[in-house]
């Protein structure tokens, strides 16, 4: 059997079944479970499936029937119209965290072009440090630790660390998927133990994510909806996702709303 045929038929049965263990595929197919979860990953990053522990669900998107380009381009879209929203809660002075998520990576961008004054951004992110380098009225503090090379930025317990002795006023961090039961949930350890390392050491904590985010779960719980996340910016609302209970802890500051308030915790 060809991989894409493999493959195929790996997405057919997730689609059919919503969700499936690796066990599962490897009885169903007659490969091994190695060979199982190789076509997994593949299928995960490929943004076909959603990996979870033990398994694979299904991937729900709301423009899947588009061609993958204009799919690819409109989430583009969607993580610069909630950096745009994210910008503007950063003020003069103010002493920002930002994660290695690509969402956040665009606000980065923003700030490299931005006018704040006496600005101090906190990041383990390579990426996010490369593009504030050079204004030099930033004042960078780059967080130690083991560079993840996935996503070259520095984790683990030097990191932690660090942000134990740093007081940060606003947080921007991305998330793998926000759901009623599971709440906001990572797939990696170490970022799982990292964005609550910044949740404790920061004053307001913003998620970003874009709508693709909602409804889903990855298998590491990061916060619960009622916990420790003040503001959830999001480039639209979807129609799967009921929003009541997330309101109730958390300002969602939606980036099609013309509407922007001031910032203030949220009840």
């Amino acid at each position: 059997m060809f991989v894409a045929e493999r493959q195929n038929k790996i997405l057919d049965i997730i689609s059919r079944e919503k969700s499936v263990k690796v066990s599962e595929l490897s009885e169903l197919l007659g490969i091994s479970e190695v060979t199982v979860r190789k076509d997994l990953d593949e299928l995960h990053r490929e943004r076909k499936i959603l990996r979870t522990h033990g398994g694979a669900m299904i991937f729900q998107h709301d423009n899947y029937h588009l061609p993958i380009q204009e799919i690819v381009m409109r989430e583009a879209e969607a993580k610069q119209k909630i950096a745009r929203k994210a910008y503007q809660f950063i003020g003069d002075n103010d002493v920002i965290l930002l994660d290695d998520s690509t969402t956040v990576q665009e606000l980065a961008r923003l700030l490299a072009a931005g006018d704040q004054s006496d600005l101090t951004v906190v990041t383990g992110s390579l990426a996010v440090a490369n593009l504030l380098l050079e204004r030099p009225d930033i004042q960078l503090v780059l967080l130690g630790g083991a560079v993840q090379k996935s996503t070259r930025c520095a984790l683990g317990p030097l990191a932690e660390r660090m942000l134990a002795d740093i007081s940060i006023d606003k947080a921007f961090i991305g998330i793998n998927g926000i759901h009623s039961e599971m709440g906001y949930s990572t797939s990696n350890f170490q970022e799982m133990s990292m964005k609550k390392a910044i949740q404790a050491a920061s004053r307001l904590c913003f998620i970003l994510a874009d709508h693709t985010k909602f409804g889903q779960k990855s298998f590491l719980k990061v916060d619960d909806l009622n916990g420790n996340v003040n503001y959830l910016i999001t480039d639209r609302r979807v129609r799967s996702f009921d929003y009541a209970e997330l309101e109730k802890y958390t300002s969602l500051e939606v980036a099609e709303d013309e509407k922007q308030g001031e910032i203030t915790s949220p009840s």
